[in-house]
């Protein structure tokens, strides 16, 4: 499994610019073929047709978000802006989300998720199509040594590609149904 940075140095997403693209250490194996007027490489969001966003988009869901891997807090802090809603929070501060998410690594050590892509959609919304939504559904199994969750969930992500560097400002999920143990 790539590492998420390499993976979002990969993915080229004008989102990621910022916080990942922009650090020398994401540089791509390949960089002599660069474009001197865009040295990242990066498409901004705007100009990909759906089908090209739409596949971007699912890519980075299944090879990253449910990759099952732990991120680091800068992992963390290049998706996630500032303030996100939250899974029902409003405006639920960065620090706050990292702390969320390590709990949830400790809870849930071992995770697997499998993409149900037929259910994967993205749609560009806000004034001049500033925002990206991406709604899907997945298989879910995680694991602790005491405990064992099987089942279906669901998650909706809105990602602000007109804020420096984009990013996630929206992130809200729930199960739909669990697998008996």
């Amino acid at each position: 499994m790539p590492s998420a940075k390499r993976f979002l140095s990969a993915l080229g997403a004008a989102f990621f610019v910022t916080a990942v693209l922009a650090n020398p250490i994401f540089a791509q194996p390949d960089d002599t073929n660069r474009d001197p007027e865009n040295p990242q490489g990066v498409e901004h969001m705007s100009t990909l047709g759906m089908e090209q966003l739409r596949g971007l988009m699912q890519r980075f869901v299944a090879t990253y978000y449910l990759s099952g891997d732990d991120m680091t807090p800068e992992e963390i802090a290049a998706i996630y802006a500032q303030r996100v809603d939250y899974f029902g929070d409003r405006r639920k501060s960065l620090r706050s989300i990292i702390s969320d998410k390590q709990a949830y690594y400790r809870r849930w050590p071992q995770r697997s998720y499998i993409l149900n892509s037929e259910t994967f959609e993205v749609r560009r919304s806000g004034e001049n199509n500033s925002k990206v939504e991406v709604s899907f559904q997945y298989e879910f199994n995680v694991r602790s040594p005491s405990r064992i969750s099987a089942g279906l969930g669901s998650t909706e992500l809105t990602f602000d590609v007109a804020t420096p560097g984009g990013k996630l400002v929206r992130e809200t999920g729930k199960v739909l149904s669990r697998r008996p143990r």
